[in-house]
């Protein structure tokens, strides 16, 4: 049996959710509990993919592995909380959500959820494709609880917010990842749920609308909504959460302050470098084409490749570039966004330093940008460019081609952390 948003409390769901204003909704008890929970996955090794497998060996038993993605899992929320859930990828946070919302039925244990829950678990769930925006719109609010006059009512606010204007009779099918991910969010905030689900809402989308999903979080916040934000985002933990929660291979590490769980969570990722941010190929790509950034990438200050760097220090960015036309003096540079998609940082080479060199087609250039380490902790991509002399016209520029992090003790609550000391000086005139 599926999990439903039932009114009743005597069922036998998964996720029993209660209305305000039942008994048991009060406001000393949390609004969501979460007890001894686990749940697993049988993970098959292998898949039959042709008729011809299926007819030779019709009853062989494929073996299966058990995937843990929760484990005695406990933790509360309280009426207008904001509460995050970290952890590295696969660690069980998505899977958490999903039972809260009762997508998936927990093995043992018990969840509790207590108000109509507004859910942003995945980009495009619940989405037709064929059909356009306006529809959708009509559909997935309906299925939040609202009815259609109300749906109706707040349309041309939701299409507004996602910045949609002038697409809404598109067929979704039409639509960018960025633009699904604006309308599923637009459509999330404005059901006024008692408790709102996020999975990483702020991972797509440009600077403006990461400002707005911002603003939204303030103004939830100061409306005593109850939040559970999935992100990897500490900046977003740190500002936003009262509490936080840090996952690990499907266990509860730890529950406490958000700075504390942000630290510890960027010890774990630390710990191993492979679970660092990832590079994104496949991002904008700009130029004539007479220049190939075939890779960047960075590294510490004794050499090694790496995607985590410590504060301080001088570490190196590194460019791989073939050209496939002669150029003559183009210009090298890299630009560093922070992970809500601000530049804070861009270095070029002078004029004068390419003058008069000639790069012939077919000839392979490393280019290094060594710089003292001053960003604050947290997420950042690159950009590496190659431009003509003129500087009207890329060669080559590939955007957030590589992203790496910085850890290190507390936070500044910027993008960098310049090196500063302060004078306190008493006036012993007075």
């Amino acid at each position: 049996m599926s999990a439903s948003t039932d009114t009743t409390t005597g069922t036998e769901d998964s996720v029993q959710v209660i209305r305000p204003g039942d008994n048991g909704a009060r406001d000393a008890e949390p609004v969501i509990v979460v007890k001894n929970v686990s749940k697993s996955f049988q993970i098959p090794s292998h898949r039959r993919t042709t008729l011809k497998e299926r007819v030779l060996h019709p009853f062989a038993r494929i073996p299966k592995r058990e995937l843990q993605a929760a484990h005695d899992v406990s933790f509360d929320v309280h009426r207008g909380e904001f509460f995050g859930i970290v952890g590295r990828n696969g660690s069980g946070k998505s899977t958490l959500l999903k039972l809260l919302t009762g997508i998936y039925r927990q093995d043992s244990g018990e969840v509790r959820v207590v108000g109509r829950v507004s859910p942003l678990i995945e980009l495009g769930v619940g989405f037709n494709p064929e059909m356009a925006a306006r529809d959708n719109v009509l559909v997935n609010g309906t299925l939040l609880g609202l009815s259609r006059s109300e749906v109706l009512r707040r349309f041309d606010e939701i299409i507004e917010f996602a910045g949609l204007d002038g697409f809404s009779e598109l067929a979704l099918k039409n639509y960018s990842s960025g633009m699904l991910m604006r309308l599923a969010f637009s459509i999330a905030i404005h059901v006024d749920g008692d408790v709102l689900l996020l999975d990483e809402v702020l991972a797509v989308g440009d600077s403006g609308f990461q400002d707005k999903c911002n603003d939204t979080f303030r103004r939830l916040k100061k409306e005593g909504k109850t939040i559970v934000l999935v992100t990897h985002s500490m900046e977003a933990v740190r500002r936003f959460c009262d509490r936080a929660l840090l996952m690990e291979r499907g266990r509860v590490v730890e529950i406490g302050d958000p700075d504390d769980i942000a630290e510890l969570y960027q010890d774990v990722m630390a710990a191993d470098p492979s679970a660092g941010p990832q590079s994104d190929p496949s991002g904008l790509r700009h130029g004539d084409g007479s220049a190939d950034i075939r890779s960047v990438w960075v590294e510490d200050e004794g050499g090694a490749q790496t995607r985590t760097l410590k504060k301080g220090g001088w570490p190196r960015i590194r460019a791989e570039i073939v050209f496939r036309h002669e150029l003559e003096g183009p210009l090298f540079g890299f630009l560093i966004r922070s992970e809500d998609g601000r530049v804070v940082f861009t270095a070029s080479t002078k004029p004068e330093e390419t003058e008069g060199r000639r790069f012939a087609a077919g000839e392979r250039v490393l280019i290094t940008l060594r710089f003292e380490n001053h960003l604050g902790v947290g997420t950042y991509e690159i950009t590496p460019v190659v431009a003509h002399r003129d500087k009207n016209q890329w060669a080559d520029a590939r955007n957030d081609l590589y992203a790496f992090s910085v850890r290190g003790r507390g936070w500044p609550g910027a993008a960098v952390d310049l090196p500063h000391e302060f004078a306190i000086r008493t006036d012993s005139s007075r």
